[in-house]
């Protein structure tokens, strides 16, 4: 099966960055070279799609606007070199709040209908949650074509997810995982999932409720390790229980991979 991943790419940067910083405390890098191991091995090319800010910003003096260029110019150029990869830039346009990519949206419709139209491909994976995809898929579908809508579990319509074949739910883990290795070093994610039998002697210090559940933080007897369960977690088949050796960093996983625990006093 042929199959092509269409990427929109101001929204995986908004997602990614949205997720990552408070773990890695700076915005975080994506390997794009990871990013497609993640998907079937069937993915034979990847086309990107984002904007280029080529007009200044209110007050940004010249230098910023030619250091702020050089450096987005360098980020398409390294992701147009990566094997399988193809860079396709709109612009920027509008003042202050109201600024907006402009063409985006646009390349990408048009370039995976006409691959689709010249039979290209079987499947097609749009990494988006925008509704404004909604007609694309729909179009693709009809054109024969296996769509995919890869998207934020956050920020995905639930109209693009219905409109497609299939959707992957996109998380904390998926993002850390395409993160660059430097970046992940510092910040080393050690949370391990386990099974409740084999929870060493531990006790209970905190309480928590998440979406109606029982959340129980548990300290190991002894030692800087510590649990949180939770029983018929809805991701899991019976329970959820995560191990970490710092309780704040436990707590904070657990946020951005699932979302906030509401904890008693």
């Amino acid at each position: 099966m042929r199959t092509y991943l269409f990427i929109d790419g101001g929204y995986l940067r908004t997602n990614y960055v949205n997720s990552v910083r408070a773990w890695f405390g700076c915005d975080g890098q994506i390997d794009f070279r990871l990013l497609k191991k993640r998907f079937p091995d069937s993915v034979q090319r990847c086309f990107y799609y984002d904007a280029l800010e080529d007009e200044p910003r209110e007050g940004e003096a010249r230098e910023e606007f030619e250091q702020r260029i050089e450096q987005d110019e360098k980020f398409f150029h390294e992701i147009d070199e990566l094997d399988g990869y193809f860079v396709r830039l709109g612009s920027v346009t509008g003042k202050r709040n109201r600024r907006r990519q402009k063409k985006v949206d646009i390349l990408l419709a048009v370039e995976a209908l006409d691959h689709a139209a010249r039979r290209n491909m079987d499947q097609a994976i749009l990494l988006t949650g925008d509704r404004d995809f909604e007609p694309l898929v729909t179009s693709l579908v009809q054109l024969g074509v296996r769509v995919e809508v890869a998207g934020d579990k956050q920020t995905t319509s639930r109209y693009l997810r219905r409109a497609a074949d299939a959707y992957r739910s996109l998380s904390f883990d998926d993002y850390y995982k395409w993160t660059v290795d430097a970046v992940r070093e510092k910040s080393p994610l050690l949370v391990r999932s386990l099974n409740a039998g084999n929870l060493r002697a531990s006790s209970v210090f905190e309480i928590g409720i998440f979406q109606g559940k029982k959340v129980e933080l548990r300290k190991v007897n002894g030692a800087d390790v510590y649990y949180l369960q939770i029983d018929k977690f809805p991701d899991a088949r019976s329970h959820l229980t995560l191990e970490f050796n710092d309780v704040q960093r436990l707590k904070l996983y657990f946020e951005l991979q699932y979302g906030e625990i509401v904890w008693k006093n």
